[in-house]
């Protein structure tokens, strides 16, 4: 029995580990010239692995997902971590997991070893198409053709979306860029490189879907950030439903400041001008951001209170940490594979989460079970 992983991703790192320590003899194709790439830029370099409040809610609708919960819940996934690659973590005040090193390299490094210790032989090659064949399948690369029984796709959706061939177009979606910067109508270009606390709202056609406090940048085309991210994946989503929908965001640039403290701080300023309505409470570009668009006082408060933003599009995937869209859960069996006899795991599935470690549990359970049968 040979198998062949196409990408050195942590999907397919953590495929090519256990393929290999169930006695199979595994090749690992990859196109970079070390294994882990994206691995290693996660988390700010920290690589955050998974969450420990992780729920059905941080991805989109999928069936797949509610399975690997029970399968792989997250104390799964680190004690798999931890027997198969050594690796230690811990977790913070949010619930976010991180390797004890809190460095993404040597996680990366872990599983370097764990392939060397199991045998796992590692290609660096670019897989450019795959054929059917007796017995198996031809996998064609660049430099080299390779025969094997068993092929599993974990190359990621942004390597993919350049080679329509080993996509296998025919069970996908359309492809969108997720966690990624949100551009909007009318930027104000002055706001570029601020940073504000905010209660973040998205609204979907006039409907709330998602809300999140935390860092706001402001970008001359836009808005950045965690929050901004998370919300990116909810426009994703709809764009790859083919949904003509309209997206807003709205800031709470004084979260921490109730109403009626609101209407009190208005009516002590109501007699000040207009530059210092704000002052010592909003930086001086954002406050002349908000005052320029009131009225007077209790307008400007209230605009601070929920402050909109027209959004256009997000960036592109050059700038994205993740994808929306891929293989269609109803083209996979049980195993993750589909009617022409070819696996998957990770990014490549139409599968997608928000910030805080539920990637990387998607690609380490999916890695887990395309190869630990």
């Amino acid at each position: 029995m040979k198998r062949v992983i196409i990408g050195g991703g942590a999907s397919g790192l953590m495929s090519a580990v256990i393929s290999a320590k169930n006695n199979v003899e595994t090749i690992l194709i990859e196109k970079n010239a070390r294994v882990g790439k994206k691995l290693s830029q996660t988390g700010n370099g920290k690589c955050n692995l998974a969450n420990d409040n992780m729920t059905l809610g941080c991805f989109n609708d999928s069936k797949l997902v509610q399975r690997l919960m029970k399968l792989y819940p997250t104390t799964r996934v680190l004690e798999i971590l931890n027997h198969e690659l050594g690796l230690h973590t811990f977790s913070d005040n949010f619930g976010r997991v991180y390797p004890i090193s809190e460095n993404a390299n040597s996680v990366v490094d872990c599983f370097r070893k764990a392939c060397e210790k199991y045998g796992v032989k590692t290609v660096f090659d670019v897989a450019i198409s795959i054929e059917k064949a007796h017995n198996g399948f031809v996998v064609h690369c660049q430099e080299n053709d390779v025969f094997c029984n068993e092929v599993v796709v974990a190359s990621g959706l942004l390597a993919q979306a350049k080679n329509q061939n080993v996509l296998l177009s025919d069970y996908q979606t359309e492809l969108y860029p997720s966690l990624v910067p949100i551009t909007v109508k009318n930027p104000d270009k002055s706001l570029d490189g601020l940073r504000q606390k905010c209660l973040v709202t998205l609204f979907k056609d006039g409907k709330k879907v998602y809300q999140e406090k935390g860092e706001v940048l402001f970008r001359q085309y836009g808005l950045s950030g965690v929050c901004i991210f998370n919300c990116s994946a909810y426009v994703a989503r709809s764009k790859v439903q083919k949904e003509n929908a309209k997206f807003k965001i709205v800031l709470d640039l004084l979260p921490t400041i109730d109403q009626k403290e609101i209407l009190t701080i208005a009516n002590g300023r109501q007699n000040s001008i207009k530059d210092d309505w704000f002052l010592g409470i909003l930086s001086n570009k954002l406050a002349c951001h908000v005052a320029k668009q009131s009225k007077d006082v209790f307008s400007a408060f209230q605009l601070a209170k929920n402050l909109p933003f027209e959004v256009v599009d997000t960036l592109g995937f050059e700038f994205a940490q993740a994808t929306s869209g891929g293989i269609e859960e109803k083209h996979l069996d049980d195993n993750l594979t589909l009617p022409n006899g070819i696996k998957v795991c990770g990014e490549i599935i139409n599968v997608d989460g928000l910030c805080g470690g539920n990637n990387l549990w998607f690609a380490f359970a999916t890695g887990h079970l395309v190869s630990n049968n």
